[in-house]
């Protein structure tokens, strides 16, 4: 996962590996588009395996749709 210039999130198609025990994102992990590894070379070449195999992107985006700012752009128009 990225964030962008303003520090919110991006889900990218992508199968990530967060090399620490703890994420301020957990709904990554729990959609499974992230894994929490630690720093153990054992554990980060399990993952990178783990997440080689998983197909990319087939998993919900966890942040919504990616239309909130034209949804609220149409409620304050009203």
């Amino acid at each position: 996962m990225l964030l962008s210039a303003s520090n919110t999130p991006v889900v990218v198609p992508t199968n990530n590996s967060t090399l620490r025990d703890n994420t301020e994102r957990p709904e990554t992990v729990e959609v499974g588009a992230n894994m929490l590894v630690g720093t153990s070379p054992e554990r980060i070449q399990e993952a990178v395996r783990t997440m080689m195999a998983r197909p990319r992107g087939e998993w919900e985006n966890p942040f919504g749709d990616g239309t909130a700012g034209e949804r609220i752009v149409r409620v304050c128009k009203r």
